[in-house]
């Protein structure tokens, strides 16, 4: 291709117009004045003459005019449309995205529960509403997967139910049933060695002028068989969560403890 800077005798204030527009070759030329001549030179006008034009068409006759379907062809239009074409091609990726997105959204389990889900509920599995949702790191697949599972920290309705939210694993189905409550205890009351997911007994020391509501020795009663959810070893407050086998057990620890403090057995 015959590059028009390389032409005798053609005014390189014209050649520099040409070459900012985008024309650097006779070929180049000719794809922009087009089929129509008159038209072509004539959109042209504000870059060059009709006179100057031809002059270069003539000087350059040796350069053939390419025909659409040629690399010239091709390299032309690319370098006239590169932003159009830089456009359609990220529209393109970007719907490819949104597409794959859509199509590899995951089962993700929704608290629906009226309220929420406090600290320490066992989850029954009933709590929890399948949703569609692009992938959240933590979530659950299934109600199953955290079904028998505690809440450690209080959960909001509509929330997306997360791994770090449950928990140990190693309880997982060992607390279905059992009903949960928080006891203070005296400070130093809780050995170092005492961790979540540890079987405890309990049993009860008289507070110093209080009795029971019922007429049962506090040396006499032991809880048996409970599972330690949290610790909490505060200097002034520190406290014990826990899972009790049934109802039975809940209310005697309820009533014990209003008359006596918490003794752990391991």
């Amino acid at each position: 291709m015959t590059r028009i800077v390389k032409l005798e005798n053609v005014d390189k204030r014209v050649t520099a117009a040409l070459a900012a527009a985008g024309i650097h070759t006779v070929a180049d030329l000719w794809m922009e004045i087009g089929a129509d001549y008159p038209t072509g030179v004539k959109n042209l006008e504000k870059t060059a003459t009709a006179d100057q034009l031809a002059e270069i068409l003539v000087a350059g006759a040796r350069d053939p005019v390419p025909s659409p379907g040629k690399w010239n062809w091709f390299t032309f239009q690319l370098r006239h449309c590169w932003k159009e074409l830089l456009a359609v091609v990220m529209t393109l990726i970007l719907v490819a995205l949104l597409a794959i997105n859509i199509a590899g959204r995951l089962d993700t389990m929704v608290v629906m529960n009226g309220n929420g889900l406090p600290a320490f509920h066992v989850i029954d599995g009933s709590e929890l509403r399948r949703a569609k949702m692009f992938r959240v790191h933590g979530s659950f697949a299934s109600a199953e997967e955290a079904k028998g599972r505690y809440v450690i920290t209080p959960v909001n309705e509509g929330d997306v139910l997360l791994e770090k939210q449950l928990g140990s694993k190693e309880l997982k189905g060992q607390l279905t049933g059992r009903p949960t409550l928080t006891l203070s205890l005296p400070t130093g009351a809780i050995r170092s060695e005492l961790t979540v997911g540890n079987h405890v007994t309990l049993v009860f020391q008289q507070k110093a002028g209080t009795k029971p509501a019922t007429p049962v020795s506090l040396t006499e009663v032991s809880i048996r068989d409970v599972i330690v959810l949290a610790v909490n070893r505060e200097p002034n407050a520190s406290s014990l969560t826990v899972a009790v086998q049934n109802q039975t057990d809940l209310a005697k620890v309820i009533e014990l403890s209003a008359v006596g403090d918490a003794i752990i057995v391991e």
